[in-house]
């Protein structure tokens, strides 16, 4: 894989750097390209998960990946979720442990709470560097106005600030808004940034099948979340199927129970007895899955990063129907890869869908380029570049 390096491969061979996330899935699955191409170059790697019992399938695979290609496996407890403040200040005091024993160069930290957690941390271990991967605000920058989840962004928006205020700070982002609004907030510096379309897919396995289906598959891959569009979609099938337009909606996926939008099993199941959906629960073949649909659709409303589903689907030639929110809007350019609709919009996102079910020749103009769009910009050795470039930058910096 070539990759244009910012840090001389001597110095690579003494880089010591750890990953951090909350998620033991999201690091194997999504941070894989990024941590495999770093071994390859002889850097020590660890990574610092919360390690979950039975760890099976999938998981399973991509963690006998790692041990093979040496990369070092570290359990820290932290909950999600958790807003324990006894628990939380425990996790955080582990996590300052775990560097002072590790000592790496470089700890990247991955999804919102240890970029939090991690970037403060680091602060007090004052020989690491920190890449913090903000890959979507998530639910404390939603639209909602609530009066908890104003609380929760405004608490967030203070520890950004603190989390992201040092010299020896650094952040990749994924969507440009995200980056200007913790700008905008005073919470970092422009060039201590890096934009990072999404967290790269590999283009020669993400592709489609010779033909395209004709079929009214429409498939949602998702953590099953309320902010994902998962209501506003099941509206968007009522209203179809009352014009008869023949739909068959497909969600691949599972409720996260971390999370305080997660839709139930139970109300997934009740849908699939109504003959709204077909529920897949977690699908480890997406690319089969891809490969039978016809269109790919997220209508999210929230800010993503770059939803991941979408660019694969898009690099298997799938036209995309999503919501103008950010992220989303990168990959799904309307009249270009997809169709745009505004979040919370049944009755557009029905209009949408319902345009591309009648018309295979648009779905094909919009696949083809959706696929060249993830191979310009989406593709594993861009976003593995761009990482490494930023880790050059981050060992290089000096005090301001």
């Amino acid at each position: 894989m070539p990759l244009n390096l910012t840090v001389k491969s001597r110095a690579m061979h003494r880089l010591r750097v750890a990953y951090v996330c909350n998620d033991i899935s999201g690091l194997l699955h999504f941070r894989e390209p990024v941590i495999l191409a770093m071994r390859s170059l002889g850097v020590e790697c660890w990574a610092i998960v919360p390690m979950r019992d039975g760890v099976f399938g999938s998981l399973r695979e991509s963690l006998d990946r790692y041990r093979k290609a040496g990369v070092h496996i570290c359990v820290w407890g932290i909950n999600r979720s958790g807003v324990n403040p006894f628990r939380e200040i425990a996790s955080f005091l582990k996590l300052v442990k775990l560097y002072r024993k590790i000592k790496p160069n470089i700890v990247h930290h991955v999804t919102p709470k240890p970029v939090l957690y991690g970037g403060i941390a680091a602060r007090f271990v004052p020989s690491v560097r920190a890449v913090n991967a903000i890959s979507g605000l998530g639910y404390s920058f939603g639209k909602d106005s609530s009066g908890a989840r104003t609380f929760v962004r405004f608490i967030s928006s203070l520890m950004y600030k603190v989390a992201l205020g040092s010299w020896r700070s650094y952040a990749i982002f994924q969507n440009p808004i995200d980056r200007d609004t913790l700008a905008s907030q005073g919470s970092l510096l422009l060039e201590r940034s890096e934009l990072v379309h999404g967290s790269g897919v590999d283009p020669s396995f993400w592709k489609g099948e010779e033909g395209y289906s004709l079929g009214p598959i429409v498939i949602i891959a998702c953590r099953m979340l309320k902010d994902k569009g998962v209501f506003e979609a099941i509206e968007a099938a009522k209203i179809l199927k009352k014009r008869g337009v023949e739909i068959d909606l497909r969600f691949a996926g599972m409720p996260d129970a971390g999370n305080p939008n997660s839709i139930t099993a139970d109300q997934l199941n009740a849908w699939q007895k109504q003959g709204l959906i077909t529920w897949l629960g977690a699908v480890r073949d997406m690319r089969s899955c891809f490969r039978s649909a016809r269109i790919a659709c997220l209508p999210s409303d929230y800010p993503e990063g770059v939803p991941r589903a979408l660019i694969e689907a898009a690099s298997c030639g799938l036209p995309l129907v999503s919501t103008s929110t950010p992220g989303c809007r990168d990959i799904c350019v309307d009249g270009i890869t997809g169709i745009q609709v505004p979040p919370r919009d049944p009755l557009e996102l029905a209009n949408a869908l319902e345009k591309l079910l009648s018309n295979p020749s648009l779905c094909r103009t919009l696949g083809w380029n959706a696929r060249q769009l993830v191979l310009q910009r989406f593709s594993i050795n861009s976003v593995v570049a761009g990482h490494l470039r930023l880790y050059g930058r981050a060992l290089r910096a000096r005090p301001d």
